[in-house]
């Protein structure tokens, strides 16, 4: 967090994350292409650093960082983003409306955190400051979003939007939802644009969580359902990571990390018990973090590198920019959860690894893995689909290993 807010004058200032040779925008090798580009990029950083805001301030209203409360700063840098147009602080506007584009996305992961953190970042915000990033949001409303996980940006502005009781396009955020529930294709697994990665959990069942809270209420079918398939994918889910929780490097935006974590953490969010037991919830979720963050190259500059374990331009896609792996503290809403919340209160647990299956099928999606009772590693089996020829998702398994004991 220190870090991070170094960018921003210690939280005085934007968020300017600096640019990188490895990023796919706003230009490789420092070439600045589009203005825009690098204000999206500064938007970047803020409202995907705001998901560990959400969760400090949510646990903790007062926490403070240099001296300052992270709301504070958190609520000043809102207001200025939705406001001072022409200066580096904006957060600009779609040019066409109806056409999507990075604010719609961002504007999404802001209100995630608006959402799960509202008595500390939005109840304070006086009447004319609230109408203020209400009217940044209405112009994000009618964007009509791509047929993949798009459409679950576009569900969460308008969801809050509705929430709080500003104008929202009511059809357009039916119409996303059905979209979604056409896209899922068996055990809780969603596809993204045709391809099985981990969008279908850190996009695909996480935001479902967070619209079932805005709105959920005035769908209770469709709420209903898609956190039944959330149960169904939290059956599977657990098998892509080894015995010690680590991830495979499977398909796009690795550079998100332990963002694979969130969907094991998050589940407990829901108003309900989901089927996953929460010991080993967070003993997988421990262990992906604690992949990462040891390795010196995870963290430069005091936000997570372009890469996996380092910064690494062959994994980086052309969407992304430094402010990207911040998706990684997606994770991080988790602290969100009270203290008495049975994700932090369960004994750790070994679940299926106590006795594991020599081979999963993840019903019809093609998916598939083997586990090794003896070494922990778990190997995952999956489709390359559109993406054959892309490593990433072309190989004949793609292997989570276990160097140890989770601490």
């Amino acid at each position: 967090m220190t870090g991070a807010l170094a960018h921003a004058g210690n939280g005085r200032g934007p968020l300017m994350v600096p640019d990188s040779p490895a990023a796919g925008y706003p230009g490789r090798h420092g070439v600045v292409r589009c203005s825009d580009r690098v204000r999206d990029a500064h938007t970047e950083g803020f409202t995907r650093l705001s998901f560990l805001i959400a969760g400090l301030a949510r646990a903790d209203p007062e926490f403070t960082v240099g001296g300052r409360r992270i709301a504070d700063w958190f609520r000043e840098f809102l207001v200025r983003g939705v406001t001072e147009w022409g200066t580096d602080a904006t957060f600009g506007r779609l040019a066409d409306p109806a056409e999507p584009g990075q604010p719609l996305v961002e504007a999404a992961f802001l209100c995630m955190s608006l959402g799960v953190a509202r008595d500390a970042l939005w109840v304070p915000l006086a009447d004319r400051e609230q109408d203020a990033v209400a009217g940044w949001l209405g112009g994000l409303k009618d964007a009509v979003p791509f047929a993949n996980n798009w459409r679950w940006f576009t569900v969460l502005v308008n969801a809050f939007l509705k929430r709080e009781g500003y104008p929202h396009n009511a059809a357009l955020l039916r119409a996303s939802l059905e979209g979604m529930r056409r896209d899922h294709v068996d055990a809780g697994w969603f596809h993204d644009g045709g391809a099985l990665d981990f969008y279908a959990g850190w996009i695909n069942q996480t935001l479902p969580l967070f619209w079932a809270a805005l709105d959920g209420m005035s769908a209770p079918a469709q709420r209903d359902d898609f956190l039944a398939r959330n149960d169904a994918f939290l059956g599977t889910y657990p098998h892509v990571f080894s015995r010690a929780g680590r991830m495979p490097r499977w398909g796009r935006s690795l550079p998100y990390r332990f963002a694979a974590a969130a969907p094991l953490a998050l589940a407990f969010l829901r108003p309900d018990r989901p089927v996953l037991d929460p010991g080993f919830a967070r003993r997988l979720a421990t262990g992906t973090l604690n992949q990462f963050l040891p390795h010196p190259g995870v963290i430069m500059d005091g936000i997570p590198s372009l890469g996996f374990y380092e910064e690494d331009a062959s994994l980086v896609d052309s969407y992304s920019c430094t402010g990207s792996p911040l998706f990684a503290y997606q994770t991080f809403l988790a602290l969100a959860l009270p203290e008495d919340s049975v994700f932090w209160t369960a004994p750790l647990a070994e679940g299926f690894w106590a006795d594991p299956p020599a081979r999963v099928e993840f019903g019809r999606t093609g998916l598939a893995v083997e586990h090794d009772r003896v070494t922990g590693r778990t190997r995952l089996f999956a489709p390359a689909g559109a993406h054959r020829g892309d490593p990433r998702y072309d190989a004949p398994y793609f292997e989570a290993d276990d160097p140890g004991a989770v601490a």
